[in-house]
């Protein structure tokens, strides 16, 4: 047997569970005021620059941003039905869940 067949496989993420934020976490999903996309330019470890789009939930005090589902068709600036909000719970073998948010165009 070579150290090839023991080699770590590296696989891409996959979609674990899709559910409204309202069933994910009532408790937070209350505190929801609105929602809007943003944009923000970044660049990676080796330079090259890209970008990253978020959902920005504005709630009582301040506000938060998560990450924006790859499979999104929001587009920066765009507001959201905060009632429409889901989260994206992705896996993939060996790592730790991740979560993404998507939702309707208000």
């Amino acid at each position: 047997m070579s150290f090839l067949s023991e080699s770590k496989l590296y696989g891409s993420w996959s979609e674990k569970k899709n559910q409204l934020m309202a069933e994910f976490d009532k408790t937070f999903y209350d505190k929801v005021l609105s929602a809007n996309v943003t944009e923000r330019d970044f660049t990676d470890s080796e330079g090259n620059p890209f970008t990253s789009r978020s959902i920005c939930l504005h709630l009582e005090n301040g506000c938060t941003y998560q990450p924006l589902s790859s499979k999104s068709k929001l587009e920066a600036g765009d507001e959201v039905k905060v009632a429409s909000l889901r989260v994206i719970t992705l896996e993939k073998p060996g790592e730790k869940d991740i979560y993404r948010l998507d939702g309707e165009k208000a």
